[in-house]
């Protein structure tokens, strides 16, 4: 509640003026949300190859629009000052991770290029809490940000047609990225998104028409991109959220079917488990041909001997990788691993994101970090259950989302990994998140 003052000397806002603010705050907002989605699905450069020079030098197109991009974020929660409070203690543990990143250019082995790519994660995450702190309905979000999906798939279905030879590659689609992992990642995201929209929110029979047109151009994008991690993955949140919405919707009966079911599902696990003598591998064994993960689980062992050289600090925030052909990580790979014959800068992760942010940023951040997540997972889990009818099937979404990430950073790296999509994406959320009370006020005075 405001303090009322009544001194001349403090001057009172007027009607006019809180409505002049909010149309201004509502401007900037949209300008920074639409930038912040373009730069994120998009990029400055689509179509680029990506190189290990571009990736060392960094890209002055990038940087503009980053500092551009943060400047505006900083009007925008300038404006919006009430929910200021929120947005630093429930994501004190964002805050700190970038602080801690900033400071590892101290210990980093090539500090000058910590410092610059930390200030692209200082950037983003300032954009991100300014996407978050001017959004005010969460069902209307959701919907502009399924239609911007929905219209960046297009444009990488079209590119099939257009370029298809930058667009088509020997092990899958990559459309307008780089690599097919990353399309498949924009798929992803887009079909959970669309799954949402579609089974969270009552609508009109052609808004539904065009829900399942969205969501079906998704699912097509993703399997043409042949990535699995994300295909799999997909199936698996939609699977999710279709079972919170049955659960949501079905009353104490069905609730109570969900749990026994996960109950024997647990079981079934531990069953499986003890026959195998607890042997992981052996039972990815009983799914997967590949128990290498394609080649993972040497990347996996010479990524932890490193990490193992300085286990609580790290290498420096993002210089392990893309710091120079002279200096590529995999020159001092085992002699006989294949690792050693990669050309310089074909992996630049570890393509698992604890052991990456581990290399990078040492354990105890590492630990922050997946704690973040988690959280992040449990409180959208809790406020899809207990908020309005109009923001559940949202925070449900950030739920699956939340889930989602932490189990793709078991094979890919994204775990505060600045210009990543996937990161990029979810960084909104954890702010989201933390305004999740003011959502609940804001339905109740509206009620």
């Amino acid at each position: 509640m405001d303090v009322p003052f009544t001194s001349s000397a403090v001057p009172q806002e007027t009607p006019q003026a809180g409505a002049a603010v909010a149309r201004l705050s509502a401007v900037l907002h949209a300008i920074l949300t639409a930038a912040f989605l373009v730069f994120a699905f998009i990029g400055t450069s689509p179509l680029s190859t990506n190189s290990l020079t571009d990736r060392v030098d960094g890209n002055p197109l990038n940087r503009a629009l980053l500092l551009s991009m943060a400047a505006l974020a900083v009007m925008v929660l300038l404006l919006n000052y009430r929910a200021l409070p929120s947005l630093l203690w429930r994501a004190a543990g964002t805050w700190a991770l970038v602080a801690f990143a900033t400071l590892s250019f101290l210990w980093s082995d090539f500090p000058d290029l910590t410092l610059r790519r930390t200030i692209v994660l200082a950037c983003m995450t300032l954009t991100a809490a300014g996407v978050a702190v001017g959004i005010h309905d969460l069902r209307r979000a959701t919907k502009i940000f399924c239609l911007f999906a929905a219209g960046v798939i297009l444009i990488n279905l079209a590119s099939i047609v257009i370029v298809p030879a930058r667009a088509i590659t020997e092990i899958g689609v990559q459309g307008i990225y780089a690599q097919k992992n990353e399309a498949g990642t924009v798929a992803m995201i887009a079909a959970l998104a669309n799954a949402a929209w579609l089974f969270g929110w009552k609508h009109r029979r052609t808004e539904a028409l065009g829900a399942i047109a969205m969501l079906g151009l998704s699912m097509a994008f993703l399997v043409l991109s042949q990535s699995k991690t994300s295909l799999g993955l997909a199936l698996l949140g939609i699977v999710m959220f279709v079972g919170y919405v049955l659960v949501a919707r079905g009353g104490p009966i069905v609730l109570l079917a969900a749990l026994l079911a996960g109950l024997a599902a647990s079981i079934g696990l531990v069953i499986v488990l003890t026959l195998n003598e607890f042997d992981i591998m052996a039972v990815i064994g009983l799914v997967l041909a590949d128990t290498s993960l394609t080649g993972r689980d040497e990347l996996w062992a010479f990524a932890t001997r490193v990490a193992m050289e300085r286990p609580w600090l790290g290498h420096g925030y993002a210089a392990f990788w893309d710091v120079g052909p002279g200096a590529d990580p995999l020159l001092r790979a085992d002699p006989g691993s294949w690792l050693g014959d990669i050309e310089a800068g074909i992996i630049n992760q570890a393509h698992n994101g604890y052991l990456e942010l581990w290399l990078q940023l040492g354990l105890p951040a590492t630990i922050l970090a997946t704690l973040v997540f988690f959280a992040l997972f449990a409180r959208s889990l809790l406020h899809s259950f207990i908020s309005n009818a109009e923001c559940r099937p949202a925070f449900a979404l950030f739920a699956v989302m939340a889930l989602i990430f932490i189990l793709h950073n078991i094979t890919e790296a994204s775990l505060f990994i600045r210009g990543i999509l996937l990161f990029s994406v979810m960084q909104p959320l954890i702010f989201l998140v933390a305004r999740a009370d003011t959502f609940r006020a804001t339905a109740a005075e509206t009620a």
